[in-house]
């Protein structure tokens, strides 16, 4: 469908037209595979929300198809918008893509618009865990992500906050906790027999300097109320018999 301005012929957007144009642009075989990575979680989200998957796997592959000729911030994306509009695509995916680039301080306004900006960065940090595995994105678990995400030399050039900041417009939260080591748990009593054969005591002593200690109801009503959003204030906690603290 066809519809006419004054000063341009928008076009309905299509997915094979956004990669043309992609491709037209970019020749970098990173930053395509970003393009179809962002594109793929962007429409993982448009399915999600019963969105209209077309028009967001074309905003999603076109986020980035300026950066080539355009690779500084007082260039990208803006200087890339007039071309978009220049081929016919609608103010909705031209303003999706300029919203994403945090230094423009655009509103995210849409959901589109928080989806994109929150996989765009999150797409390039799971590549970036996927490299160091011997087999890539096969096998890569959430729980391992979020590991990396607490290590600040890893993928140190990721903006942690905008990570956050990214999920946080999608409802998403990314909140760490730091549990008192507790003997009332698995884990935690091989652990306590551990650290007691390292210290050279036996595990009673060792557990009698833990006390009060950490119970598995208090776990799990702490856990509850970081689900609830009872206690989202922080990213980061530490858990002991006295409940959650922020951790500094």
């Amino acid at each position: 469908m066809l519809a006419r301005s004054w000063h341009t012929l928008v076009m309905e957007p299509k997915r094979e037209r956004a990669w043309e144009t992609l491709t037209r642009y970019t020749k970098s075989e990173s930053l395509l595979r970003h393009a179809l990575a962002v594109e793929a979680s962007t429409a993982a989200y448009a399915s999600k929300f019963g969105e209209d998957e077309e028009l967001w796997r074309v905003a999603a592959l076109l986020h980035d198809f300026d950066y080539e000729m355009h690779p500084t911030l007082d260039k990208h994306p803006q200087d890339g918008a007039p071309i978009l509009r220049d081929e016919g695509y609608p103010d909705e995916v031209v303003e999706t893509v300029l919203s994403h680039a945090e230094h423009l301080g655009l509103p995210r306004d849409t959901p589109l618009k928080k989806a994109l900006f929150a996989c765009d960065e999150l797409s390039g940090f799971v590549h970036a865990c996927a490299l160091v595995r011997p087999t890539g994105l096969e096998g890569l678990e959430p729980k391992s992500v979020k590991k990396k995400l607490k290590q600040p030399s890893f993928a140190a050039a990721v903006n942690r906050e905008e990570l956050r900041e990214g999920a946080a417009g999608l409802g998403i939260d990314f909140v760490s906790v730091l549990p008192q080591l507790t003997p009332a748990t698995d884990l935690g009593a091989r652990a306590v027999a551990a650290y007691a054969e390292r210290q050279g005591v036996d595990v009673d002593t060792f557990a009698e300097s833990l006390r009060p200690a950490l119970t598995a109801e208090q776990v799990g009503k702490s856990v509850l109320e970081i689900a609830t959003g009872a206690r989202r204030d922080h990213h980061a906690y530490t858990l002991t018999s006295a409940g959650l603290s922020p951790l500094a």
